[in-house]
């Protein structure tokens, strides 16, 4: 992780009740960054502000239940 990452306000732990879920960070451009509790220190996957809110859309509507 570099220092800029390291820096970075991940939310999610606290909702995860399990031990390996997902983390989310708002970027300064706008862009998330995604990574998994289980591998914290490996690359970032980085979505741009538009991806990041169809997916919460499409997980709210249900579209992820049958995953």
């Amino acid at each position: 992780m570099t220092g800029a990452e390291s820096e970075l306000e991940f939310v999610g732990r606290e909702f995860c009740a399990v031990g390996d879920c997902l983390e989310a960070a708002r970027l300064p451009d706008g862009r998330v960054a995604l990574r998994s509790t289980l591998t914290p220190d490996a690359p970032l996957l980085l979505v741009t502000e538009g991806e990041w809110a169809q997916f919460l859309g499409s997980v709210k509507a249900g579209g992820f239940d049958s995953v």
